[in-house]
């Protein structure tokens, strides 16, 4: 292999894009760098896999021994870090003074609601740190930004556990895609493939002996884009954020720490998410009201930038003076991926939850189990594309009633539709709990299986179809452990994987 020193000025970014099957070993020999806000160990060798595209940053200069090949590698003196920081000190400010004036809050047992949306919050604004929203087109860096500002965190040694919430369901983050999750982060996270950038969730118990495995909140949306279906995003943001918020209220040391919202591209199309024309941004106007945004990052496009100064009036203003909206510039380095790539790594994603990482022999790997479930004992549900016709098609003075959710019941007596589960991703998921304060109108489920309460249920595991016996009534599923499954009712969409 090709072996090689390079020296990176102060203040510059040495730039990788690697390709299909390529591995890169880098290793710091002098000074000081990071990688996407993680700082490099000195004398450790680090492998970059997976098509990864990163920057690896330095302020005060450094040598770097690289061995292997990549498709583009370069220094740029061009470089938002500077931006990065001084957002991080600022977001630093607002965690020292959160953790210095906050006080426990003690729910009212007689109004367990009172602290979800929609309801005044009694905890002081300035006890809680930061809810930052970034948002911006695609590639643009969204999602290595967050996690600049996360690692940047950890690296003050002040034991802040930030909350980093993905609202980007084609990437999962510490989960396979389809998924819209919070995670809290203790540590920093070093980044050597877009397979696990924001690192990995514990999915096999005691098998995975990884005191750093994440353990997320998380609802499934089962498909990439929230234009698949917008309405049933909608419910799972809001159910996303009212979990947040009670996690926060009885949690001192988070909510001081700060929110860190990760966004997808559809974000920024104007009218995804409403049937009127004349309603633009909706799901940007859903999510900065139901997680009550304090900060809201626009990167690189001064036209949206504009168009969220605009927004901010059309909110309401208890909501619109608190937020802050700031533009950040969009680094040079931020690669352009087509739906090839992000097919691939959503892949991989999945494969790792259950194997993990195979084209590492140094990292921990798992033991996926095969089962057999009778079909009679499986519940499954598909979370199906919102197709309507446009309000303007509607007869004269008729208006358009839609089922909120939109799940369909998979018929088993139906071959075509058993079929169509096969090397389908399935989310499990654990039916609302008649106490549960987060669905008021939650109930035992008993001969109730089709409730649109199911959609707010919470994530509890994964598995992949394998194969279908309709004459034995008997599915195949790949579980990510051994042992009893946590649940027997599922959901899935568009999310497929099958071993090659």
């Amino acid at each position: 292999m090709t072996q090689r020193v390079v020296s990176i000025p102060p203040l510059n970014e040495f730039r990788l894009e690697l390709d299909v099957n390529e591995e890169l070993s880098i290793r710091l020999v002098e000074g000081r760098a990071e990688l996407n806000g993680c700082e490099l160990s000195l004398e450790k060798s680090l492998a970059l896999k997976d098509e990864l595209k990163c920057s690896i940053y330095t302020w005060t200069g450094c040598k770097l021994e690289i061995t292997g090949q990549s498709l583009v590698e370069y220094t740029s003196n061009e470089t938002p870090l500077i931006t990065y920081l001084n957002l991080h000190l600022a977001f630093e400010q607002q965690r020292i003074k959160a953790r210095n004036t906050q006080s426990d809050f003690k729910p009212s047992p007689e109004k367990p609601n009172e602290r979800l949306p929609g309801y005044v919050n009694a905890v002081d604004a300035s006890s809680s740190g930061y809810r930052v929203m970034v948002i911006g087109q695609e590639d643009s860096g969204k999602s290595t930004l967050s996690k600049t500002l996360l690692n940047y965190a950890a690296r003050t040694g002040k034991g802040w556990t930030p909350i980093f919430v993905n609202l980007d369901p084609s990437d999962g983050g510490p989960l396979p895609p389809g998924t819209l999750s919070a995670t809290a982060y203790s540590t920093s996270t070093q980044t050597t493939s877009p397979v696990n950038a924001f690192g990995s969730c514990s999915t096999s118990g005691a098998a995975l002996d990884n005191s750093a495995a994440l353990i997320p909140q998380a609802l499934p949306y089962a498909h990439a884009s929230p234009a698949r279906n917008p309405k049933v995003y909608k419910i799972l943001l809001e159910a996303l954020a009212r979990r947040l918020d009670m996690r926060l209220e009885r949690d001192a040391k988070a909510r001081s720490s700060g929110v860190f919202i990760d966004t997808p591209a559809a974000f920024t199309s104007a009218n995804i998410g409403s049937d009127d024309k004349n309603s633009k941004y909706d799901l940007i106007k859903h999510a900065l009201h139901a997680f009550r945004v304090d900060v809201l990052l626009v990167i690189g496009h001064e036209k949206l930038y504009i168009e969220m100064q605009r927004l901010l009036k059309s909110l309401d203003a208890n909501i619109a003076q608190n937020i802050k909206i700031l533009k950040v510039p969009k680094s040079g380095g931020a690669v352009e991926t087509d739906d090839a790539y992000r097919s691939r790594i959503q892949a991989a994603q999945i494969k790792s939850f259950f194997y993990g990482n195979m084209s590492n022999i140094s990292d921990e790997q798992l033991s996926p189990q095969s089962m057999t479930i009778k079909i009679d004992n499986l519940k499954v549900f598909k979370i199906t594309e919102d197709k309507v016709a446009p309000s303007s098609a509607l007869p004269i003075g008729a208006s358009r009633v839609l089922e909120n959710t939109q799940l369909e019941r998979v018929n088993f007596e139906s071959s075509s539709q058993l079929l169509t589960l096969v090397h389908s991703l399935l989310y499990l998921v654990k039916w609302p709990d008649s106490n549960n304060v987060l669905n008021k109108h939650a109930k035992e489920f008993e001969g109730d299986i089709d409730s649109k309460d199911l959609i707010r249920a919470d994530l509890v595991g994964f598995l992949i179809v394998t194969a279908i016996d309709s004459a034995k009534r008997t599915i195949t599923v790949l579980a990510p452990s051994p042992g009893r499954l946590p649940s027997l009712n599922a959901v899935f969409g568009s999310f497929e994987w099958q071993d090659t």
